[in-house]
């Protein structure tokens, strides 16, 4: 007897499910009627959307929807009873996870949010429950800037004007200086941060909280870093560096005491403190390398091994001595103990750079940095000697400390632009960000750069050396340029802005303030996030065609049509069928045999099958789906039956139910 999934346990079956992705799912489901119950289901298509690009997985976005959890847990390949409205996340696999390419539909630019007119690398980013856009520091008006601000996400997804209001705060914060970095110390799920224990020995808190409805009260807690930047004139860089917990729930941000709470953890750490060499406690600091202009990044501590357990910050680059010299020094803070190694030992030592970001890539179990960009030389300077705009990128080994290979060229010069000083890096899915900006002659392009295959390319390039075709390899495949739909009002040419992309939370992209040679701009840009013309999509067209439903006519018009708007409304369940039912006649009796439709169209195309009376299978128009029946054999006519007739036709999404008699199974997909 052959193997069949049906016939597998459900515990079998879920690790199958968790082991292939959503598209196959949807083609299995056309024989295993138990997995139909999942494309139903709201939470798989998250978990799939976040697994399949590598994007943080929302446990706590679903505290709120414990009832479809249940019906999941308790039956596991059941159809949970859920209410029939709009898939959000599975809307979202079609639009994310089908595409290879985006562009931007950029919306009217606003100026009333509340923040003003910023220069000096403000920071964007998303809180760690992805429900509140954050905005730190700049320079205003007023000067460089330290403080918080926040806005709802469900306000930018609503289109409704956006509001960035004031974050309350206590305690000292970090010095107020001009292209400084607040490093978020998580890394897309929350278990990716420090641990539980160590959070509540740093914020002083020594047991758990709770409300009043019996939730912790720190859970929506977590801990950033701020650090460095530098004056007027983008001179007397800075050392200073405060470590903050930032609840997202309130919101509010409370900066810590550090030296207390250094003196407390180290306390607590004395019996593993003298287990350690002599040599690497001498390499402790209380402060790093003063410097602006440069990048944090956090690395978990499951990436870093026994060294730092609770992981560490990573901080590369930048410039020091009154923006004269460009560094190469890498700095690393324990979060463990909260010091810091000064100017570790690496292999392979770079040229320095400044203005440049930073993109952490995960690889077989070890932790990559790719620094992107950037260049020498103060930017108010405009050009002279020893000013340059860097179009390359090196890649750091954290694990190992080293650099790897030579420089990447990212080849953005051949697209009339460079991602030169003080550009922006947003993170999107998997390893995948968006270059905007930068460069003492900015350009408002926005460019794909994949930061794993810039990993693999270094470690490709360190064992087989350098040749020219493989050069031009790396440059067309490390950029792919993001086009803007036409007809919308696009952003103006910016550097040292802020930039955040809002996936996977809401396709969104955000830029903020800069300059480019005259006044400071005081701007908010939103852009949705599209998918790509259809002729990006010709290797996606199975997918399209599983989701979509229809003959490839009516995929190529609703991808047209659905394209403008991305409103995903309620779908019927018929939707996302695209199979192709035929009655085989035999000597036994008619039977019903549905097959993919591609499959179908090749064995037509091979001759394989034959219509019925020679006619093969017409596309129709919409309106003409509930008019059409299953055609059956003409089982009068005995003698005919010599030879098997196939009647072809395809399944309609609204059959009646005299035509849904005629096939045991449900629809195959009811998405």
């Amino acid at each position: 007897m052959e193997p069949s999934l049906t016939g597998l346990s459900c515990e079998l079956q879920l690790v199958i499910l968790d082991f292939i992705d959503g598209k196959s799912v949807v083609r299995a489901s056309v024989a295993v009627k138990e997995w139909r119950a999942y494309a139903l289901c709201e939470k798989f298509w998250c978990e799939k959307v976040c697994c399949e690009l590598r994007a943080p997985i929302l446990g706590d976005r679903w505290a709120e929807d414990d009832d479809d959890d249940e019906a999941v847990s308790s039956s596991p390949l059941k159809k949970p009873e859920k209410k029939r409205k709009e898939l959000f996340w599975q809307a979202k696999y079609k639009t994310l996870v089908v595409p290879r390419k985006w562009r931007l539909r950029w919306r009217r630019p606003t100026t009333r949010h509340g923040l003003g007119d910023r220069v000096a690398m403000p920071q964007l980013f998303v809180g760690p429950l992805g429900r509140r856009l954050f905005c730190y520091g700049g320079w205003s008006r007023f000067g460089p800037q330290s403080d918080l601000h926040s806005a709802p996400l469900d306000e930018l997804q609503a289109r409704r004007p956006l509001r960035m209001s004031r974050v309350p705060e206590t305690g000292r914060p970090c010095q107020r200086r001009g292209v400084q970095t607040l490093t978020p110390l998580w890394r897309g799920e929350r278990g990716e941060g420090p641990s539980r224990t160590h959070f509540l020995r740093t914020t002083t808190t020594a047991t758990t909280t709770t409300t009043a409805g019996g939730h912790d009260a720190t859970a929506s807690c977590s801990l950033v870093l701020a650090f460095g930047g530098a004056g007027g004139g983008y001179a007397s860089e800075s050392s200073d560096w405060r470590v903050g917990v930032l609840d997202e729930a309130g919101p509010s941000i409370r900066w810590l005491d550090l030296d207390a709470t250094r003196r407390r953890v180290q306390d607590d750490d004395d019996d593993d403190d003298d287990a350690k060499d002599s040599s690497s406690s001498s390499a402790l600091h209380k402060f790093p390398l003063a410097r602006c202009a440069h990048t944090a990044t956090y690395v978990p501590g499951r990436l870093l091994g026994a060294e730092h357990p609770e992981g560490a910050v990573f901080v590369v680059g930048g410039h020091a001595d009154d923006c004269s010299r460009s560094l190469s020094e890498v700095d690393v803070l324990d979060v463990a103990t909260w010091s810091w190694y000064r100017d570790v030992s690496v292999s392979g030592r770079k040229r320095g750079r400044h203005g440049h970001s930073a993109a952490l890539v995960e690889l077989e179990g070890s932790a990559f940095l790719v620094l992107i960009g950037g260049g020498t030389g103060n930017i108010l300077h405009g050009f002279g000697a020893g000013v340059a705009e860097f179009d390359d990128c090196d890649v750091f080994n954290c694990s190992d400390k080293r650099w790897l290979g030579p420089s990447l060229p990212l080849g953005a010069r051949a697209f009339g632009c460079v991602f030169g000083r003080h550009h922006t890096a947003s993170p999107c899915l998997g390893d995948r960000h968006l270059l905007f900006g930068g460069g003492a002659r900015p350009s408002n392009a926005c460019f794909s750069f994949d930061a794993r295959l810039a990993v693999e390319r270094a470690a490709l390039r360190e064992l087989e050396g350098t040749s020219s075709s493989e050069k031009k390899n790396t440059k067309a495949l490390l950029l792919t340029r993001v086009p803007f739909d036409e007809g919308f009002a696009e952003p103006r040419s910016r550097k040292m802005h802020a930039a955040c992309c809002l996936l996977p939370w809401a396709p969104i992209f955000c830029v903020f303030g800069g300059w480019e040679l005259g006044p400071h701009f005081a701007d908010f840009c939103l852009a949705d996030i599209l998918p790509g013309d259809d002729d990006d999509l010709d290797d996606d067209n199975v997918l399209r065609s599983s989701f979509g439903g229809g003959a490839h006519r009516q995929l190529s018009d609703a991808s047209n049509s659905s394209s403008s708007d991305h409103d995903h409304g309620e779908e019927e369940p018929g939707d996302y069928e695209d199979v192709v039912a035929i009655n085989v006649a035999t000597d036994s009796g008619t039977h019903q045999v549905r097959i993919p439709r591609s499959v179908f169209e090749r064995l037509v195309e091979e001759g394989v099958l034959a219509a019925s009376n020679e006619q093969h299978p017409v596309e129709q128009d919409d309106d003409d789906d509930e008019n059409q029946d299953i055609a059956n054999q003409d089982n009068d006519d005995e003698a005919s039956q010599e030879e098997e007739n196939l009647a072809l036709t395809q399944d309609p999404a609204g059959a009646d139910d005299t035509n849904a008699s005629e096939a045991d199974t449900p629809p195959p997909s009811q998405l």
